[in-house]
């Protein structure tokens, strides 16, 4: 199951195509926990030391893996928010302007710029819902 010595070359190639082979390695080291978080950001389940940018990588590889930062910021939460809403539920401390800021990243993502396209093209749509996003 494990390899008694790990070259960090096998671990590289390992991460790289399949980011939860990151469970297995024994010395994490920065570089090895990016690449494995970039390619699968529920990675971030295995990263023994995460800092800002792990976690800023993993959310946008894959909201949900927000469900796995240990300390949460806005900007990690909004770009979490903005990758997949669902990942809300794994808030912490969700505020006004949070919510309110990824509605607006969603409705412009869904009508672009004109308010009347937005209704006319997402009037039942639960994408451009702004109860959506509320608590």
């Amino acid at each position: 199951q494990y390899v008694r010595r790990q070259p960090p070359t096998l671990w590289g190639a390992a991460v790289q195509e399949d980011g939860r082979a990151l469970g297995r390695v024994k010395r994490q080291t920065p570089e090895l926990c990016l690449a494995a978080v970039q390619q699968n950001g529920l990675a971030l389940q295995y990263v023994k030391r995460q800092t800002p940018t792990l976690c800023l990588a993993a959310v946008q590889e894959d909201g949900l893996a927000l469900q796995y930062v240990k300390h949460q910021t806005y900007d990690i939460c909004l770009t979490a928010g903005q990758e997949n809403v669902q990942s809300l539920k794994y808030v912490k401390y969700r505020t006004h302007e949070l919510n309110r800021a990824i509605w607006l990243y969603h409705r412009s993502e869904c009508c672009g710029d004109s308010e009347d396209s937005c209704e006319d093209s997402c009037e039942d749509s639960d994408s451009c819902e702004e109860k959506k996003y509320k608590k």
